[in-house]
């Protein structure tokens, strides 16, 4: 059985981890990162010497709800300001609760397609956000994001 197209493989979620860990570090924050295939199953996690262990559960949150969202996590705070009942019930169908606000990053293909995505947490939102943007950064072959969600 093949795949229509590539998920995230495990050496470009550590290139993506080295990338945000490096920039995390030499700012010193304290955050965890996690990586998930377009499924939103987890592909590797992080969490740096003096982050919350609360902020593994909710990087792994934001990774899932932009992979299986099809968009970054900040762009969601649409839907669930708009449409609150539909956010509600899409959250609750899911293994994993989305959520929405910075620090979640999806990753598309050059065809648009998810690949998969990041998650950050620990540290300010925009922090986070900045953090998920410089690891797909790292990647190559890439695009910017285009908000799929209902």
């Amino acid at each position: 059985m093949s795949c229509s197209h590539t998920i995230i493989t495990l050496d470009e979620a550590e290139l993506m981890l080295a990338a945000s860990l490096h920039a995390a570090s030499s700012r010193r924050l304290a955050v965890s990162i996690a990586v998930v295939d377009a499924a939103g199953s987890v592909v590797a996690v992080r969490r740096l010497d003096g982050a919350r262990p609360v902020t593994v559960p909710v990087a792994l949150a934001k990774a899932y709800s932009s992979a299986v969202m099809g968009c970054d996590s900040g762009d969601l705070e649409v839907l669930a300001t708009d449409q609150p009942t539909v956010f509600a019930a899409m959250s609750s169908s899911g293994p994993t609760p989305l959520v929405s606000g910075l620090g979640g990053r999806v990753i598309l293909d050059v065809d648009g397609l998810v690949r998969g995505a990041i998650g950050v947490s620990g540290s300010r939102p925009d922090e986070d956000d900045e953090l998920a943007g410089l690891a797909v950064a790292a990647l190559p072959d890439v695009t910017p994001h285009a908000c799929s969600a209902p």
